[in-house]
Formats: C-alpha cells, sequence, structure tokens
C-alpha cells in the first residue's frame, strides 16, 4: 500500500488515515450492504457462582439472536473446569479464561448456524 494514503489526513476525524481504517473503506466498497439488516446478539448471563476453594468459576448464560425473521434463543451453563487435577492446579485468573474460552467456544457455532440458515451477509 502506498504511504501517501497513510499521511492523508480523514476529512471527517482531521486525524490520519490508519491501515484499518482503509482496511474497512475498501471493504465497504467491495461489499456494498443492499438491503442489510443489523444483528443483535444479546448475552445475559443469568447466574455467575465462584468457588473459591478450587477457583471454579460457573456461568449461566442467555443468548439471544434477532436481525431476520428469525431469532435464536439458548442458554448456556458453563463450567471452568472438568477435572481435579484442573481444580487444584489452577489460578483464579485461569479459572476465568477457561470459563470465558468455554463460554465462547459453545457460542460461535451457534451463532454460525443461525447466520448460515438465515442466509444473512456479514
Amino acid at each position: 500500500m502506498d504511504d501517501w494514503l497513510l499521511r492523508q489526513e480523514s476529512p471527517w476525524t482531521g486525524r490520519a488515515f490508519t491501515t484499518s481504517s482503509i482496511r474497512f473503506a475498501l471493504h465497504k466498497e467491495a461489499c456494498p450492504t443492499v438491503g442489510f439488516r443489523p444483528i443483535t446478539i444479546r448475552l445475559l448471563f443469568l447466574q455467575t457462582h465462584h468457588d473459591p476453594e478450587f477457583q471454579v468459576y460457573t456461568l449461566d448464560v442467555a443468548m439471544q439472536i434477532d436481525g431476520t425473521n428469525v431469532s435464536f434463543a439458548n442458554v448456556y451453563h458453563i463450567v471452568s473446569h472438568d477435572s481435579l487435577a484442573e481444580k487444584l492446579f489452577t489460578s483464579a485468573a485461569e479459572g476465568k479464561r477457561k470459563a470465558a474460552q468455554k463460554l465462547i467456544n459453545a457460542i460461535i457455532p451457534d451463532i454460525e448456524k443461525w447466520v448460515v440458515a438465515n442466509s444473512v451477509r456479514i
């Protein structure tokens, strides 16, 4: 990419363009959003629990997707640790990270299925 473009200022912000803003502008031109409807994904943490003895985090999370005529909802029950060894040798920060990663791993496939089933362009 030419460095000249990166030295120019945006007429809207007065700041220099960044690589990501240029990439977004190019994507916007290449993929026009004709008939685009926004997708709303709501995550509601129904209940969270922390067991300080073993640093186990338990999450009950509800997800709702809206954006077309068909909506989707699901409830997830996530436990950060599966085995006794994980419980014994995990810190609080690692427990939080494991719970968050398991939640993402559970949610992403459902979002992908909904997008494919509803032919939503992203």
